[in-house]
């Protein structure tokens, strides 16, 4: 409460009597391009199927940016493949607008981490029999034969942003607008996860693969963080969001009945740029 108390103060301090007409994009459409890192609270992780039924609890991931390189991130061939962020807007006013848009994010399960794991895995020919048998918070470490989990092309979430903007200072001449925006969101996951379990040297990829995208579950997530505005029509956002991510229906082997579902906290820093622009006359 005290936090947005805070912010509720510093955009009614900043807020201009009358609209610096510059910067008033009332009524204008704007799209934005950029990068972002993420990080994610532990989860645990459900699998079942016919022949297996496990969780792995308190399980460790991680995101998966790319080395950064002019190539890498800039290049037109490779836009997409970093962690990425991209989204369609338009202003109501000049405080309320909205949004839709995909951020690009990627989940790696940590392997080598130690973790406790539940079920039953029964002796199958699609899979090593090295881990069959019952599990009951059994200690056990994460190894890639045991089991690999990510969605790292990607973590997909296609949300659609509810925003208030206020103005907290014009410079140089109001040449440079800086404002403050929060934004609160609801969205889809549409992953493509890659998973593999039981492995050994005559099941190399154990059972799973790398599937197809599949909308997975749902999120409701917060934004917020600073918005500068430059030469008229163009803006630089570096912002955070964080919410919590529900997926009861991930895919473990496309359409096989087999799935995995789990849920967990994110948080996400993202740095975008873009412009307004309106479509017909004034």
């Amino acid at each position: 409460m005290l936090a947005l108390s805070l912010l509720a103060s510093i955009c009614v301090a900043g807020q201009e009597t009358v609209p610096v007409k510059r910067f008033d994009h009332s009524g204008k459409f704007w799209m934005s391009w950029g990068y972002n890192r993420a990080w994610y609270t532990l989860s645990d992780i459900h699998i079942q199927g016919p022949e297996f039924d496990v969780n792995f609890y308190d399980v460790k991931a991680k995101d998966r940016p790319e080395p950064f390189g002019i190539k890498e991130y800039f290049g037109i061939t490779h836009l997409s493949i970093p962690q990425n962020n991209y989204r369609l807007g338009y202003t109501i006013n000049t405080h309320w607008g909205v949004s839709l848009g995909m951020d690009h994010m990627k989940y790696v399960v940590v392997n080598e981490q130690p973790v406790t794991m539940s079920g039953v895995v029964l002796p199958s020919e699609n899979y090593s029999n090295n881990y069959a048998g019952s599990y009951i918070h059994t200690p056990v470490n994460l190894t890639r034969d045991l089991m690999r989990f990510e969605h790292t092309n990607g973590l997909n979430l296609l949300s659609a942003d509810v925003e208030y903007t206020c103005r907290i200072a014009h410079l140089f001449r109001e040449r440079v607008g800086i404002y403050w925006q929060t934004a609160a969101a609801a969205g889809i996951l549409i992953p493509k996860t890659e998973v593999h379990l039981f492995a050994d040297n005559q099941h190399p990829d154990g059972y799973g693969i790398d599937n197809k995208y599949h909308v997975a579950g749902y999120s409701a997530s917060l934004r917020v963080g600073p918005e500068f505005r430059f030469l008229k029509h163009f803006f630089l956002r570096p912002q955070l969001r964080s919410g919590w991510i529900i997926l009861p229906d991930i895919y473990v082997n496309n359409e096989a009945p087999v799935r995995a579902d789990q849920q967990f906290g994110f948080a996400q820093f993202n740095v975008t740029a873009g412009g307004y622009f309106r479509i017909g006359k004034k």
